[in-house]
C-alpha cells in the first residue's frame, strides 16, 4: 500500500502528470506493491517536487475562467470553453467555490504550479514528456467531457463540446513561465507525441526565434524601395512619381531613413515637390524625417551659421516647419540671413505654412527685424501669409492701409485669431460707428472690448446683425453686451429670432423657453442660429427642446433639432420615435442611454459594414447579444468606432475569434487584418502559441497598432502582451532592441514597465520619445524610471534648451515646477510650453484613476504662467504699475495671454486688478478651477467693488467664485437669484468640498425656494441646479415631482453628493420608475451615482446581467460594506469599465472568491494570489528542493519495511 500511495502521489504530481492518466493508473495496479518499484516511485516523486518548486517559485496559479468575458449587456454570460477541463494536484483544491467541479483527464495539460492551474480551451493541446511511452496509450485519446466546470466558478455552466480530435506532431513545446496563461483556444488542436521534450520558454507566448529581430514588415515596401533607389539614379524620376501619385501620403518614416545621402539633384527637387503637394496628409514622423534627410545632405557650415540658403528655403517649402526652433533661431541670427533674401523674393511659402506655432513665427519676425524689414508696412504685410495669424500688433505703429491688409490676411487664418483682433481694435473709437462701419469690421468686431460694445448705438448693431450674428469669435459677456444694445426683447416678439445667429447662445432660458416652437423651426434651418446650440448650457438646451415638444411628436423633433439639442430628449421621449434612418444614427451625439435605446430599434436595419463604419455615437448602444450576432466582416467595421467601451470591445473580441480562421494555419496577411483592439482582447493569450512562428512579428505588428488605453494601468494583460513580444522577437532585455525595433514597436512603448525603461539605451530611448509622449500619465516607478532615463540621455536639466522641452512635449510633465523653473526662460520657452498645453484636453466626465491617462501637465502650466508673468513685467518694465502696496497689477491683456495658466498669479496680484480689467476678463477668471481659497476670497474683493449691487446676470459671470462668498454675504448680495444665475454658478463640485462652503451653498438654496416651492420646480430647473441640488434637505427632495425628475435623470444622476442626499434622490428614483430589481438598461444610465445609494437588499435584487450598466461613477461611490455583500455573479458582471472604478477600499472587503469574480472583468487571466493551499501536497509543493531529499529518505524508509 505504501508503492501505491507513492505512485498516486506521484501521478498527481503538478510537474509529472504529462505521463497520461490511463499509463499512471496502470502502473499502480501492476507495480504498486513492489519495493523496488517504492524506489523508483520515489525517485521520481522527488524529481516531480523539485520541477515542482522550480515552477513554483516565480509562477501564480491561474484561472482562465477570468478570460471569460463577461459581457456588457442584460443577457450576456460568462463565456466558458467547450472542454474546460481544470487538472488537480494531489490535494489541491482548483475551485475556488463549493460548487466547482473540476474534471481530471488523461490528457490535459496540467498547470506548473501546486495550486492547480486549470485550463479552459475547447481543444487544450496536452504536453507530452519524453518518458511518455505511446505503445502503453495506443487508444488513449483526450477526454472530452461536457459536464466539466471551469474553477473558480460558483455558477459556471458546464462545457458542451466534445469534439477535439488529437493532433499528431513531434514537436509541441509548452512554454511555462511566470505569466504563463491556460489556453484557451477555439482552433489549436490537441497534439500527442512519440518522443516530445517538454522545453520551458522564457514567456507565455510563441516559440523563441532566434533569427527574428525585427517585427512587421520591413522598413520600406515594395514602391517605397524602388523610389530610394530611383533617388540616387541619373534617370528622370517623373514618370515614377506620376504613377504613384496615390502612394506619397502613406511614406513612411522607417523607409525615409534609408533614403541615400547621393539623391541626384533634379530628383530629389521633383520628388519634394511632390511631397509638399500632400504634406497636410502625412504622418507626422514622416514629416520630419523628410526635414532631417535633406538636413543630412546639407552638412552645417563650419563656422556654426545655418546650412539652410535661399536655394534649401525654396526646396523645404513647409517642410521648414519640422526644423528644431534652435535650427530656426540660428537662420534668423545670421547677418544677411538668407531669411530675409527669401521672403522678399516669394511670398507662396508664408502663404501655405498652416502648421506654423507661436514659437516659429517669433523666431520669424525676429529675424525679419534685423534685416530691417518692416513688417508694419502694408507691402510687407502682404507678404506674411500664416505669418500674419501670429502678427505681434503694435496698433500705433499701424497706419489705416497697414491695418486692412492686415485684416485681409487675417480671414484666411485657420486658428484663433482673437488676440491679434484684440490688439488692433484696442485703441479704436466705435462710438459714432453706423451700421456700415461696424459692419465693415467683420470677424474683427470679436476684438473690442466690453466699454466699445457698450457705446454702440441700438442702429449699429440692429443695422450690422447680418455680419455680428456670424462671428464665431465672441465670448458670452461679448454677445450679452450685443444683445442687449440690441434690444432682444422686441427682435423676439417679432419672430426674428433666426437673425440673431450665433448670438443666441446667450440668450437665458426664459427668453429661450418663450420663442414659439414655429419660430423654432424657422431658425433652426439657419447654420449660424443651429451652430449656437453648441454653445449653449444644459438650461438653454433643455428650455429649447421642451419648447418645441409642446406641439410636436419625437419624430418631427429628431428631424427637427440641431445635433447638439438631442441629448436633451429624454430616453422616455425617444422610445416613442420610430423614424430613425440609418443616416440618423450616426449624426447625432448620443448618449450611452439614448444610444440602448436608437440601437435597439434600429441595429435590425444595418445591413451593410458601411452602415457598422458610419454609426458614430450609437454604437455605444449596441448590446453583447447584438454583437455575438454579428458577421464577421461587420464585427471588423465596428472595429473602427472610436465609440465602443471597453465591454463592447471584450465581447466583439470574442465573437471575431469564435469565427476567424484557426492560428494554427493563419497566414501573415490574414494576421495584418485582425482589428488591433480585438487582439488585445483575446480570451486567452495561449492561443497565440499556436502562430507559425514565422508569423509571430506580424501578430506583433497587430499590438503595435493596438489602443494601449483600453487596458487599464494595472492589467495583467499588458504583461501578457509585452511577454508574448519579448519570445517573439527573442529579447530578455530592452537594451537588445535596435533602433529600428523600436520604432516598429509602436503602442506596445506604452505596456513597458520601469525594468523595460532602465535598460533602454539612450539612443533607443530618444527614438521612443515620440511614442512614449504619446503614452499619456506615467505615475510611480515608472514615472522615476522615465525622469531618470530622460535626464541621462538629455542631460542635466540646467542645459535643457525649449528644444529639448520641444522634443519632449508632454514628458516634459514628468518634472515638477522647481526643476522646471531651472531653464532659462524666453520668448521661445514661453511658446514651446504654451503649444504642449494646447494639446492636452483634460476629460469630460468621470474617469477612474486607472484608465485616466491623461498627463498631469499642472508643474507646466504653473512654471508657463510664471515664464509669461515675468516675461511681461520685464519687458513693459518702464510701463509698471506700481500701486497697491508695491504689488505689480497684472493688465487685461497679461490675463488675455494666460488663459487658464491666471492661476499663477498671486493671490495679492488679484486683488489688486481694476474694475475694467475684472470686467474684462471675469469669464477667463470665474472659471479656473486651480485657484485654491485664498485667490478666490481675492477676486470676490474684487468682483464687490466692480459690482457694488450685483444683478443676476453679475452673479452669473462670477460663476467659481461664488464659492468664496459667506452665507452672510449671499443674504446681501444674492437674495433673489434666479436660475439662469444658479445654472452658471451650480456645476462646480467644490459646493460638496467642506461644511463652510455647504453652508453658502444651503443659503443660496433657500433664497431660491422661498419664490419658488420646490414642488414646482421643473424637470430644466433641477437640471440647472447642478450640485446645488446637493444642498437640498431630503424633505425638499421628497417634494421634488417625481415625472419632473425622471426629466432631468441623467443630469442629476452624474452628481456625487454626500450619502444621504444621494439615497433621498434614490428614494425618488425609485418613485419615478419603480423598484430597483423593475430597472431596465437604460434608467440605471439616466438614475447613474444614484444606485449607490442601494442598500444591500436592494442591491441583491438587481440580476447580473444588469450589472455592467452601473454607471462607473455610482460604482466608485457604493460604500464598501455595501459592496461586499454583492454575490459573486454580480461581481463577475460588473464590467471592464466598471471594474476600474472599483476603489481599494471597496476590494479590500472581498473574500478570495469574490476578489477573483471581480478580476474576471479585466480581460487577463485572473491569479488568485491570495488563495491559500490547504493540503500537506500543496505545503511541499511551495518548498524547496530539500523537501524532495526528505521525500527520497521517506521512500528509502519505506523499502527497509
Amino acid at each position: 500500500m505504501q508503492g501505491r500511495n507513492l505512485i498516486t502521489s506521484f501521478c498527481r504530481c503538478s510537474s509529472c502528470t504529462h505521463i497520461g492518466g490511463e499509463l499512471c493508473q496502470t502502473w499502480i495496479a501492476v507495480m504498486g506493491q513492489s519495493a523496488l518499484f517504492a524506489l523508483i516511485s520515489g525517485l521520481m516523486f522527488s524529481v516531480c517536487l523539485m520541477m515542482s518548486s522550480a515552477d513554483i517559485s516565480t509562477t501564480d496559479p491561474t484561472t482562465t475562467a477570468a478570460a471569460a468575458t463577461p459581457s456588457a449587456t442584460a443577457d450576456a454570460e460568462p463565456a466558458t470553453t467547450a472542454t474546460d477541463k481544470p487538472t488537480t494536484t494531489a490535494t489541491a483544491k482548483p475551485a475556488a467555490t463549493a460548487t466547482a467541479k473540476p474534471t481530471t483527464t488523461a490528457t490535459a495539460k496540467p498547470a506548473t504550479t501546486a495550486t492547480a492551474k486549470p485550463t479552459t480551451t475547447a481543444t487544450a493541446k496536452p504536453a507530452t514528456t519524453a518518458t511518455a511511452k505511446p505503445a502503453n496509450t495506443a487508444t488513449a485519446k483526450p477526454t472530452t467531457t461536457a459536464t466539466a466546470k471551469p474553477a473558480n466558478t460558483a455558477t459556471a455552466k458546464p462545457a458542451t463540446t466534445a469534439t477535439a480530435k488529437p493532433a499528431n506532431t513531434a514537436t509541441a513545446k509548452p512554454a511555462t513561465t511566470a505569466t504563463a496563461k491556460p489556453t484557451t483556444t477555439a482552433s489549436t488542436k490537441p497534439t500527442t507525441t512519440a518522443n516530445a521534450t517538454s522545453t520551458p520558454a522564457a514567456t507565455s507566448g510563441p516559440k523563441p526565434n532566434p533569427t527574428t529581430a525585427i517585427p512587421g514588415p520591413k522598413k520600406c515596401t515594395e514602391w517605397e524601395a524602388e523610389l530610394a533607389t530611383k533617388l540616387a539614379a541619373s534617370a528622370d524620376i517623373t514618370p515614377f512619381l506620376s504613377a504613384n501619385t496615390d502612394k506619397l501620403p502613406s511614406l513612411s518614416e522607417s523607409c525615409v531613413k534609408t533614403f541615400s545621402s547621393t539623391t541626384n539633384k533634379a530628383n530629389l527637387m521633383k520628388l519634394m515637390a511632390e511631397l509638399d503637394k500632400v504634406y497636410d496628409i502625412l504622418d507626422p514622423g514622416s514629416r520630419h524625417a523628410v526635414f532631417l534627410w535633406i538636413e543630412q545632405l546639407n552638412p552645417k557650415p563650419a563656422n556654426g551659421s545655418s546650412w539652410m540658403t535661399v536655394e534649401q528655403l525654396a526646396l523645404l517649402d513647409r517642410f521648414l516647419l519640422q526644423a528644431p526652433l534652435s535650427s530656426l533661431k540660428t537662420l534668423a541670427d545670421m547677418e544677411s540671413s538668407p531669411l530675409c533674401a527669401f521672403f522678399n523674393s516669394s511670398n507662396e511659402l508664408w502663404k501655405s505654412l498652416y502648421d506654423l506655432n507661436p514659437a516659429q513665427a517669433n523666431v520669424f519676425f525676429t529675424g525679419l527685424k534685423k534685416c530691417s524689414i518692416d513688417v508694419a508696412q502694408a507691402a510687407n504685410i502682404a507678404k506674411l501669409g500664416q505669418l500674419a495669424c501670429l502678427y505681434p500688433v503694435d496698433a500705433n505703429t499701424l497706419e489705416d492701409s497697414s491695418r486692412k491688409k492686415l485684416l485681409e490676411l487675417l480671414k484666411n487664418c485657420k486658428g484663433d485669431v482673437k488676440n491679434v483682433y484684440q490688439k488692433l481694435m484696442k485703441s479704436m473709437n466705435v462710438m459714432s460707428f453706423d451700421a456700415s462701419q461696424l459692419g465693415e469690421l467683420g470677424d474683427a468686431a470679436a476684438g473690442l472690448g466690453m466699454k466699445q460694445l457698450a457705446s454702440l448705438s441700438k442702429e449699429a448693431v440692429v443695422g450690422s446683425l447680418n455680419m455680428l450674428s456670424k462671428i464665431e469669435g465672441f465670448s458670452k459677456s461679448q454677445k450679452e453686451a450685443l444683445l442687449k444694445a440690441a434690444g432682444v426683447a422686441d427682435i423676439i416678439s417679432k419672430g426674428n429670432v433666426a437673425s440673431l445667429g450665433k448670438l443666441a447662445s446667450a440668450l437665458d432660458s426664459s427668453a429661450l423657453g418663450s420663442i414659439p416652437a414655429a419660430a423654432l423651426v424657422t431658425a433652426f434651418a439657419d447654420s449660424s442660429f443651429a451652430a449656437s446650440t453648441a454653445a449653449m448650457e444644459p438650461l438653454q438646451k433643455k428650455s429649447l427642446v421642451l419648447s418645441v415638444l409642446k406641439t410636436k411628436s419625437a419624430d418631427e423633433a429628431l428631424s427637427i433639432l440641431p445635433p447638439a439639442l438631442i441629448t436633451e430628449m429624454t430616453t422616455k421621449k425617444l422610445q416613442e420615435a420610430s423614424a430613425l434612418s440609418t443616416e440618423m444614427l450616426g449624426k447625432m451625439p448620443w448618449n450611452k442611454g439614448q444610444a440602448l435605446v436608437v440601437m435597439a430599434k434600429a441595429f435590425s436595419n444595418l445591413k451593410t459594414t458601411e452602415d457598422f463604419k458610419k454609426l458614430g455615437c450609437a454604437a455605444q448602444g449596441i448590446t453583447c447579444e447584438q454583437i455575438t450576432g454579428m458577421a464577421a466582416d461587420s464585427l471588423e467595421a465596428l472595429s473602427a468606432s472610436d465609440s465602443l467601451s471597453r465591454d463592447q470591445i471584450r465581447c466583439a473580441s470574442t465573437a471575431f475569434f469564435k469565427t476567424a480562421k484557426s492560428f494554427t494555419t493563419i497566414t501573415s496577411d490574414e494576421i495584418s487584418k485582425i482589428p488591433s483592439n480585438y487582439l488585445l482582447y483575446l480570451k486567452s493569450f495561449k492561443d497565440l502559441e499556436a502562430v507559425p512562428t514565422a508569423n509571430c512579428t506580424f501578430v506583433v505588428s497587430v499590438f503595435a497598432k493596438a489602443e494601449h488605453r483600453l487596458l487599464g494601468k494595472s492589467s495583467k494583460r499588458r504583461e501578457e502582451v509585452l511577454n508574448y513580444i519579448k519570445t517573439c522577437m527573442s529579447f530578455n532585455s530592452t537594451d537588445k532592441l535596435t533602433a529600428n525595433q523600436v520604432n516598429q514597436l509602436g503602442n506596445v512603448l506604452c505596456m513597458f514597465g520601469p525594468a523595460e525603461i532602465d535598460k533602454l539605451s539612450n539612443n533607443n530611448l530618444k527614438e521612443a520619445v515620440d511614442q512614449l509622449r504619446g503614452c499619456g500619465k506615467f505615475e510611480g516607478d515608472m514615472k522615476a524610471s522615465l525622469r531618470t532615463k530622460i535626464i541621462d540621455t538629455y542631460g542635466a536639466f540646467e542645459t535643457w534648451t525649449f528644444d529639448t522641452v520641444n522634443e519632449l512635449q508632454t514628458l516634459a510633465s514628468l518634472f515638477d515646477e522647481s526643476e522646471i523653473n531651472k531653464l532659462s526662460a524666453s520668448v521661445e520657452l514661453k511658446e514651446t510650453l504654451k503649444s504642449v498645453l494646447s494639446q492636452v484636453k483634460k476629460p469630460e466626465g468621470f474617469v477612474p484613476a486607472d484608465v485616466n491617462f491623461t498627463p498631469d501637465v499642472t508643474s507646466l502650466k504653473s512654471s508657463f504662467g510664471k515664464i509669461v508673468i515675468n516675461l511681461y513685467f520685464k519687458l513693459r518694465r518702464r510701463k509698471r504699475a506700481l500701486t497697491c502696496s508695491g504689488i505689480t497689477i497684472p493688465t487685461k491683456e497679461l490675463i488675455l495671454e494666460l488663459g487658464s495658466s491666471s492661476s499663477a498669479l498671486t493671490a495679492d496680484q488679484l486683488g489688486c486688478l481694476s474694475n475694467d480689467t475684472f470686467k474684462e476678463t471675469v469669464d477667463i477668471l470665474g472659471d479656473i478651477t486651480a485657484f485654491p481659497m485664498e485667490k478666490l476670497t481675492a477676486l470676490k474683493t474684487v468682483a464687490l467693488v466692480a459690482y457694488p449691487a450685483p444683478t443676476n446676470n453679475d452673479i452669473a459671470g462670477l460663476k467659481r467664485i461664488m464659492v468664496a462668498f459667506t452665507a452672510a454675504e449671499i443674504n446681501t448680495y444674492f437674495a433673489t437669484p434666479n436660475i439662469d444665475a444658479l445654472a452658471a454658478i451650480g456645476k462646480y463640485q467644490d459646493w460638496c468640498s467642506d461644511a463652510t462652503v455647504a453652508a453658502t451653498a444651503k443659503q443660496i438654496v433657500e433664497n431660491f425656494l422661498k419664490s419658488n416651492a420646490s414642488n414646482t420646480l421643473l424637470s430644466k430647473d433641477l437640471l440647472a441646479l447642478g450640485y446645488l441640488l446637493c444642498a437640498f434637505s431630503p424633505e425638499q427632495i421628497a417634494a421634488v415631482s417625481a415625472a419632473e425628475y425622471s426629466s432631468a435623470a441623467s443630469y442629476i444622476g452624474k452628481l456625487k453628493c454626500s450619502l444621504p442626499v444621494l439615497t433621498a434622490l434614490k428614494n425618488k428614483a425609485v418613485e419615478a420608475f419603480g423598484a430597483p430589481s423593475a430597472w431596465t438598461t437604460v434608467q440605471l444610465q439616466d438614475i447613474g451615482t444614484l444606485t449607490a445609494a442601494l442598500t444591500s437588499a436592494e442591491f441583491s435584487a438587481i440580476s447580473k446581467e444588469k450589472m455592467s450598466y452601473i454607471t462607473p461613477e455610482a460604482v466608485s461611490l457604493i460604500p464598501p460594506a455595501v459592496f461586499q455583500t454583492l454575490t459573486i455573479d454580480q461581481l463577475r458582471y460588473l464590467g471592464t469599465e466598471n471594474l476600474a472604478a472599483v476603489s481599494s477600499q471597496q476590494k479590500a472587503l472581498l473574500d478570495t472568491t469574490k476578489a477573483l469574480a471581480l478580476n474576471e472583468n479585466s480581460g487577463a487571466t485572473v491569479t488568485p494570489t491570495s488563495a491559500p493551499l490547504t493540503s500537506a501536497s500543496a505545503s511541499l509543493a511551495r518548498a524547496s528542493p530539500l523537501a524532495a531529499a526528505i521525500a527520497l529518505a521517506l521512500t528509502l524508509l519505506a523499502l527497509s519495511h
